[in-house]
């Protein structure tokens, strides 16, 4: 887990995990528990991974990610899931994704072309930019963003969603 800790100002670039698409092998750049009470800031381009390109969570509780995520690819062969960003547990909670900006990402067979979340117990979505994020599955959602379930609201306020695709649910 990643408590009361900043990740301040990073930049992850072309980091792979693993060749073999048909496992599920968590984040190109950083995978971790929760993100408890903690803030993740700077760049990741060019990440991939089987589930998670760039950044894998088991989940967020009260934690802020504000990045740049660019041509981050998930690429397992049936669970690709969150080309930028995945979730892996359902009891995120105070969730926050501010002003990030998510362009070129790719779930290459499963939902979520940016960001995946199982489900959430409540989350923040404010002054983000998605951009030419998609999925390529024929049966895949949320070209942009791809929330399964959420028991509290969900906000996204001032945010701008530009040409993201996914045979199923664009954004």
């Amino acid at each position: 887990d990643i408590t009361n800790s900043n990740l301040l100002n990073n930049t992850f670039k072309s980091n792979r995990l693993a060749d073999n698409p048909v496992d599920r092998i968590y984040s190109g750049a950083i995978y971790a528990g929760y993100l408890d009470n903690s803030n993740i800031t700077g760049t990741f381009i060019n990440n991939t991974a089987g589930f998670g390109g760039a950044l894998c969570l088991d989940g967020i509780k009260n934690g802020k990610i504000s990045a740049n995520f660019i041509n981050n690819t998930a690429n397992n062969a049936t669970n690709g899931f969150g080309g930028a960003i995945a979730l892996k547990n359902a009891d995120s909670y105070g969730a926050k994704l501010i002003g990030c900006n998510f362009t070129n990402n790719t779930a290459l067979s499963s939902n979520g072309g940016a960001v995946y979340i199982p489900a959430v117990n409540g989350m923040d979505v404010i002054g983000c930019n998605f951009t030419m994020n998609k999925v390529n599955s024929d049966s895949a959602y949320g070209g942009a963003i791809y929330i399964k379930d959420s028991s509290k609201a969900i906000k996204i306020e001032k945010s701008v969603f530009d040409n993201n695709s996914a045979p199923t649910g664009d954004s």
